[in-house]
């Protein structure tokens, strides 16, 4: 089982990844140097409860909320101000900002949070094909099973079995209704 600075690191790349932003960005909302936040996300950097809520700060949050597996990414106007002016500063620069929608990482979450498709074991395929179709033409089955096994996630969705060569994912409340 993964410790929770482990699971903590995972979701801070998985927020600055989502937001676009660089580990520099991230260091200079919460006053560190670059090379202190590099070792945040790589595992060389101890993370204590302060610079945790820190972090969990840029986009809005506290700790608590950031390591919830029912959190969802914050909308952009919910962001600290500090935070979407940079965001915006790297959109003007041409960086490109994922749009919540047609990410495959906030669509998973959709999909996860906001339907009833998991309720029932599904392969890796037959969730993606509850994708939009721009984004299910662009990954795999695979790019789902590592999205499902990432932190907070593996919290919500479990491996349930398998049919022929390919695991089944459910719900974990659901799955755990059938024993």
């Amino acid at each position: 089982m993964r410790d929770e600075n482990s699971r903590f690191r995972e979701l801070v790349k998985i927020y600055r990844n989502h937001f676009s932003l660089s580990q520099e960005n991230v260091a200079n909302l919460y006053n560190v140097k670059q090379s202190d936040y590099t070792g945040v996300e790589s595992g060389k950097r101890t993370i204590d409860l302060n610079l945790a809520e820190k972090i969990a700060n840029v986009y809005g949050l506290s700790y608590c909320q950031m390591i919830d597996p029912n959190q969802s990414f914050p909308a952009f106007d919910t962001l600290p101000e500090k935070t979407k002016n940079i965001i915006t500063t790297r959109i003007n620069a041409g960086f490109s900002n994922r749009d919540y929608d047609k990410d495959v990482a906030g669509n998973l979450d959709k999909i996860i949070n906001e339907t009833t498709v998991l309720e029932r074991p599904l392969t890796a395929n037959e969730i993606r094909l509850n994708f939009p179709t721009d984004i299910r033409e662009r990954i795999n089955a695979r790019n789902i099973t590592d999205l499902l096994k990432k932190s907070g996630r593996d919290q919500i969705v479990v491996m349930v079995g398998k049919r022929g060569r390919e695991y089944l994912f459910q719900l974990k409340a659901f799955a755990e209704k059938k024993v």
